[in-house]
């Protein structure tokens, strides 16, 4: 099934198949893996789209261009917007026990890429040892437990987006699914002698939006790649607004702009008025 991303412009577009073969058609487009916290957005914007947009987003899990790492007992990383991933292509080494990515097959190497990665200003680094921070992992959450988890918060950037994404989920699930946990954060139980990465992948609505940081590298998976100049484009003439930050109209709101508008026809020529007027009419 070909899947529907956009409403015109090719801003978004779809690459299915063996990962490490899309990542790098993805490359070679001169589009980036979509992040997670694109997604969300993007998610929350299509949902009043058409049928086809809608289900696009929501029918299907997204294998994001963010990356989780982990390295024996001790650390968990997330590398937002992975360099590593981006550059992947068939030859890059990998587990071929678990279908991991390695930094590199060598120890001495991997131990230096992997300590050199962590100074990134979009690299994130949790100690598994703090209990506190990662007491979330591999199991269903409460809609507030998702609004305070320190992985989600990384994940999603932006804590609004979160809350936004959370609260609109959560009331999707309930709706078609009776759900009352979603959004939990399921990682592989690698415990190698290397730092292994794997995609962070965004599951769709009927999975609970699950993040799956599990999935074999060299599997069949389902991308989106991004035109960022696009991208970039559109927000500057639509900036972000999606149906949660919409605030409804009171009667109070309306009174207040037509006691503003009565104001101003007195000390305006009343026809200059009229559009602003003819929009109210609207409300």
């Amino acid at each position: 099934m070909k899947l529907v991303l956009n409403e015109v412009n090719q801003i978004y577009k779809e690459y299915i198949g063996k990962k490490t073969v899309q990542l790098r058609k993805i490359k070679d487009d001169e589009r980036v893996p979509i992040s997670n916290a694109q997604l969300m957005t993007r998610r929350l914007e299509v949902w009043n789209s058409n049928e086809e947009i809608k289900n696009s987003y929501f029918n299907y899990s997204f294998d994001t261009g963010d990356s989780i790492i982990k390295y024996s007992d001790i650390e968990i990383v997330i590398d937002l917007d992975s360099q590593y991933l981006r550059n992947v292509t068939s030859r890059s080494p990998r587990n071929k026990n678990n279908g991991s990515l390695l930094l590199s097959e060598n120890i001495d190497e991997a131990n230096a890429i992997y300590e050199e990665l962590k100074k990134q200003p979009d690299v994130i680094v949790f100690d598994k040892r703090d209990k506190r921070k990662l007491k979330n992992l591999n199991r269903w959450l409460k809609k507030e437990e998702v609004k305070t988890d320190p992985l989600f918060r990384v994940i999603a950037r932006e804590r609004s987006l979160l809350n936004d994404y959370t609260d609109f989920i959560f009331s999707e699930g309930k709706k078609e699914f009776n759900y009352d946990r979603m959004m939990g954060i399921f990682l592989a139980s690698d415990k190698g002698i290397l730092p292994e990465m794997r995609t962070l992948c965004f599951c769709n609505l009927e999975c609970r939006s699950a993040i799956n940081g599990g999935d074999n590298i060299d599997a069949r998976g389902y991308l989106i790649g991004v035109d960022l100049e696009a991208l970039s484009a559109k927000d500057k003439i639509f900036p972000r607004m999606y149906k949660s930050h919409v605030r409804s109209f009171t009667k109070e709101d309306l009174d207040a702009f037509d006691n503003a508008t009565n104001q101003l026809e007195k000390i305006l020529n009343p026809e200059l008025l009229n559009p602003i007027l003819d929009l109210r009419e609207k409300l």
